[in-house]
């Protein structure tokens, strides 16, 4: 379940002890090794080139998340289970997931009004995620020598806007991670989408990589 509050403030970078630069760095590293491993497994289900850029990370306090310009967005969020423990969340525009799905169930390429995320269409989400995140963790347990395992994605639609926020942590105060990307499928779309670690999770995936690679 999403964790949801309404503010006015405009997110600002976090500067915190024990996650500097080197962990920013050794974040946006994972998650562009990961997210790749990701790409390719949706490129698989798709049949569709999938290209995902360079990730852009900051920390930020969770109230201050702002996603008004993916709104109206789907929120998926995952449990780490083993290996690490935390929560991530990844957000997509409702009109990229749509097109996902079409091309998914062979429907023609186009956004309209009268889509539904009923039952059926939120189990081809979560499937969707399922797929592609755990390519990420299997890309993930390889990067930092440890066994990792997810809990199956929970996939939640939002009509968001402008001061509506959904972060992986009980505490709209902590910080957290936000790592931003672009995204392309090819003939499909050409967007943006965000994932959000809790603190926690992404200090301890930054520490396990550096120490896996000074071994």
């Amino acid at each position: 379940m999403s964790n949801e509050i309404n503010t006015v403030s405009t997110e600002e970078e976090l500067h915190v002890e024990g996650f500097g630069d080197v962990e920013i760095d050794a974040i946006g590293e994972i998650e562009n090794i990961t997210m790749g491993a990701a790409a390719t497994a949706v490129s698989n289900l798709l049949d569709a080139k999938v290209w995902i850029t360079t990730p852009q990370v900051k920390v930020v306090r969770a109230k201050t998340l702002s996603y008004k310009d993916l709104a109206p967005f789907v929120y998926v969020k995952i449990e780490y289970i083993l290996g690490v423990s935390g929560s991530s969340v990844m957000i997509l525009k409702q009109s990229d997931v749509q097109l996902i799905l079409n091309q998914l169930m062979g429907q023609p390429l186009v956004v309209t009004d009268d889509f539904q995320f009923d039952e059926m269409n939120i189990s081809a989400v979560c499937e969707v995620m399922n797929q592609m995140m755990g390519a990420s963790a299997t890309a993930l347990s390889e990067l930092i020598a440890t066994p990792i395992d997810i809990s199956t994605p929970v996939a939640e639609v939002s009509e968001s806007s402008e001061g509506k926020n959904f972060f992986p942590t009980d505490n709209p105060d902590d910080p957290v991670v936000k790592i931003s990307f672009d995204l392309t499928i090819d003939g499909i779309i050409k967007s943006e989408f965000i994932s959000v670690l809790s603190l926690d999770l992404a200090k301890t995936m930054a520490g396990k990589m550096m120490n896996n690679y000074n071994d």
